[in-house]
Formats: C-alpha cells, structure tokens, sequence
C-alpha cells in the first residue's frame, strides 16, 4: 500500500471531523455524498446546521443527516424547523447516540405548543450522553408576554418523565413567560444554570422558583444586552436559601438585595460573586457580603459599573465639559433617588464616564477594596476602570483650572494608573494604558536616616 492511501483516513478525518453548513442546499448536497460514501459519516464530530431565517432547511434531510453521521457530539442548530425536528421520536431514532453537546433555537410560537414540554423535550432524556443544552428561543409575542399573570406563572405541570441527565442549561428567552417557567420546570439535577432574560422585566421570581436547585453549583442571571420588550410585572420574592449548594453566582439584573442577605446564612459553599452591568447593588449589600462570614467566599467581582479614560481635556473644551457636568447634575436631581435612566453624553471622544448613583460612589469603591483586602477577599472588575477614570477626570479638571487661572498651556498625557488607585488595586491591570514608572532607590540620605527621623 501506498504512502498515499495511508494517509487517506486522516485526510478525511481532518476535513469531516467539523461540519458547518450554511446553506439549505449545502445540507442537501451533505446528504446526497454521505450516502455515496456511507464511511465519511463516522468521522462527523461536530457539526454546525447555521442557515438564515429566511431559508429553512429540510427537516427530513436533517434526519437524514443524523442517520449517516452517528458520532455527532456537538451540535448547533440556527433553524427552528431543523430544532423542533430534533425533538421529535424520528430523529432521536435515527441518532444522536453520542451527543453530548446541544444547542438548539426554536421560535415561541412552538414553545407554547401544549404538548412541547410533555412530549417534546421529554425526548431530551433519549439522548443518553447529553450533558449540556442551550436553547434560544427566538421570535417574541407580544400579545402573550404581555398577557402573564403572576397567577400563570406559579400553576406547577407534573411531568412523569423529567430530564434529570443534563448538566449544564443555558436559556436565551423571555423568563417571564409561563411556557418558559413550564421549560424549566422539566429539567431535574441540573449543576449550571445560565437565564438570560430578552424581557426588561422584574419578574423573575417564578423561573427561578420552577428551577430544581437542589445541585446547582453555578448560575447565571443576565439581561439580554438587546431588549426587544419592557414589561411592567409585579416583582415577587425569590427565596435565594433554596441554592444552598451553590459556589458561583452571577447577576447581571436588578434583584431584591434584602431577600439576598436573608440567604447568607445558606450559603455554605458559595466561592465567587460577580455583578455585572445592570445589577446595581448598593455599597451597604457588599459590605455585608463581605462582613457576612461566608467561610468559603474567596473572590468579589464588581463590574456593575465602568469607565474610560480617552483625550485629555483642554482649555478649549472646558465650556462642553462644564456644560456636562452641568447637565449631568441637574437628570440626577431630577430622578433622585433612583439614578436617571438617561443622560447626557460626554463631549470628547473615547471616555465611558461611570454613572455612580446614590448608593454606590466612588468613596465607597475605595472602601469596599480596603474591606475586602482586610477579610481576605479577592476584589475586582471594571468598577476599577471607573474609579480611576474619577480620579483621572477630576485631575484633568483642577490642571485645567489651574492652567486658566496662570494662562499656561495644559498638556496632560494619560500614561500612568491614577495614584489613588495604586494602593488598594496591587497585582491586577491598571486601569489606564501604559507603563508604570520604575521606583527609583531610596537616597542615601534616606537610607541613612533613623526611625526617629535624625540623621546619623
């Protein structure tokens, strides 16, 4: 045998092992050669069915597919007929014996089927390795979502068979929707839990009632950055206790920090907290985290809030910046005390000003980093950029100040993080671009002089 045919099972190894298709004809013709050539199926490893909304796939040519690739582990599938096939008693016939990996996207108008969480994702526990599952749920309602009552959303649905093998469950949907609450009411024994809400909405409480938090290590509750819907539901409690296992969590939404703290004392195993943009937490709810006692919590991440230093500010721009200022006072004036929803923008180019609001300034940045270094908690994220974007700014404005009252020409470079911010931010980045200046050794005078402060 030839050097050539040796290497022809690895040649096809590398060029199968990945399949993307990105086009409904491409699935066609997939179809069409792996029935030519039965054998290339079996080096089908991952396997991508990513087409347009506007051309939708044949769902029998997907079954077909998953017939002749049997050792599919990972999946993506962009269409929502290919998806809903996925969930049907022919397709898990005809394969996905060794899928571990899923991720599918379905349109709401199937999820509120009457038998899609019954029958349906019931058939999830027929894929006996699957571990993780993403479902995107895509095409929102309005009429319906707007249609919830707290009523709909906390009626229980008994299902027989529950999907207690998967893992790992990531949900892009609108978790106000009682279909949606129904979704997760069906998976059992889940360790990571991601709920990204696409609805601006405070009712949240009956999605996380639904989930079976009896193993969950890890989640995760995000806002979608693109909201396409804001709704105006009651908020309900959420009885945070019920995550007693839980070791990591990440909120990105508002919540109910009073109903959190009443939880502090179930948090055993809890190691990380992060708060990313949209949770406004107020300095007095991270005090008392990091007062609680937690005996395993090792790592605060606050990233609630960020900021930018970009061109310096002259002279010439101190009527716009002060003309800022001047607005920025008076939109939180006018929405205090919760901060403005809106505001003006800063006039020069590349800065993120940070928004503090009432309950969360820079001063109490400061002390919640010196808190948390004295109880032995790792403290970061991008409030860091915003403070020292604060300093940053503030020392801009007393040098132009200074240079109008001299009639100096200012010249201020951004090459160094703030000194402010050096001392309670040791061993992480700095938050502005460029090099740290090299300590210079201490001079022999200084050496040379006493505790008592005389020289010898």
């Amino acid at each position: 045998m030839c050097i050539r045919d040796s290497l022809l099972p690895c040649a096809r190894a590398v060029n199968f092992a990945h399949g993307f298709i990105w086009r409904a004809r491409q699935l066609d013709s997939l179809v069409r050669m792996l029935k030519g050539i039965p054998a290339l199926g079996a080096y089908v490893h991952i396997l991508g069915l990513l087409t347009r909304p506007s051309d939708k796939a044949d769902p029998d040519s997907f079954v077909d597919l998953l017939r002749l690739a049997p050792n599919v582990q990972i999946l993506c599938i962009t269409d929502t007929v290919a998806s809903l096939a996925m969930l049907s008693g022919r397709a898990v016939d005809s394969g996905g014996a060794n899928l571990r990996d899923l991720d599918l996207s379905l349109g709401l108008d199937q999820v509120i089927s009457p038998d899609f969480v019954p029958s349906r994702v019931a058939l999830l526990s027929r894929y006996p390795l699957l571990r993780t599952l993403h479902l995107t749920v895509l095409g929102f309602l309005t009429d319906n979502a707007q249609g919830v009552s707290a009523c709909d959303l906390q009626c229980p649905v008994d299902y027989t068979a529950p999907v207690a093998h998967v893992d790992s469950l990531r949900i892009f949907a609108p978790l106000s929707d009682h279909h949606v609450v129904e979704l997760v009411r069906a998976f059992r024994g889940l360790k990571e839990v991601e709920l990204v809400d696409v609805y601006s909405s405070q009712h949240r409480a009956p999605v996380l009632a639904a989930l079976d938090a009896t193993e969950v290590r890890r989640l995760v509750l995000h806002e979608s950055e693109q909201v396409f819907i804001r709704l105006d539901l009651p908020p309900l409690p959420t009885d945070w206790s019920r995550f007693a296992q839980l070791s990591e969590l990440d909120i990105g939404v508002l919540i109910d920090y009073e109903k959190l703290v009443a939880a502090f004392p179930s948090f055993d195993t809890l190691s990380s907290v992060r708060f990313g943009p949209g949770s406004a937490p107020p300095a007095t709810f991270v005090r008392q985290l990091l007062t609680a006692g937690l005996p395993r919590l090792r790592k605060v991440e606050l990233s609630n809030l960020t900021g930018k230093i970009g061109a310096p500010i002259r002279r010439k721009d101190l009527p716009a910046v002060e003309a800022f200022v001047a607005a920025r006072h008076a939109a939180y004036a006018a929405a205090f005390p919760q901060p403005p929803t809106a505001g003006p923008e800063f006039p020069l180019e590349d800065w993120t000003v940070p928004r503090w609001t009432v309950s969360f300034g820079p001063d109490d940045v400061r002390s919640l980093f010196s808190l948390a270094r004295s109880v032995g908690v790792k403290m970061d994220g991008t409030v860091v950029d915003a403070y020292a974007t604060h300093i940053f700014l503030q020392t801009q404005f007393h040098l132009v100040a200074h240079a109008r009252r001299e009639g100096g020409v200012l010249q201020v470079r951004c090459c160094a993080t703030p000194p402010a911010c050096r001392s309670w931010r040791r061993g992480s980045e700095h938050a502005c671009s460029g090099r740290r200046r090299p300590m210079r050794r201490a001079s022999r005078r200084r050496r040379a002089t006493t505790r008592s402060g005389r020289i010898r």
